[in-house]
């Protein structure tokens, strides 16, 4: 879920760092994550509603997304 990623990112990574938390869902992704969010002085995290059928722009934008990681199961070993 977008929320999830858009707070984790902005408001609970510094709480899971200077508690030591272990048990953190993903920590080895959150760990890679923030030094590139860290690389940018100034970017922000907008929650987008999506998933929205009979709104052409939502649909459009799922099937872009759809593709692009359909491509990326492809191309790489995930």
């Amino acid at each position: 879920d977008s929320q999830i990623c858009i707070k984790g990112i902005t408001e609970w990574y510094d709480t899971w760092i200077k508690e030591n938390r272990k048990d953190v869902k993903n920590r080895d992704l959150w760990d890679t994550l923030i030094p590139m969010k860290n690389e940018f002085n100034n970017i922000s995290f907008v929650h987008t509603r999506g998933h929205k059928k009979g709104l052409k722009e939502h649909e459009h934008g799922n099937s872009i997304a759809d593709k692009l990681a359909d491509y990326r199961k492809l191309h790489t070993n995930i």
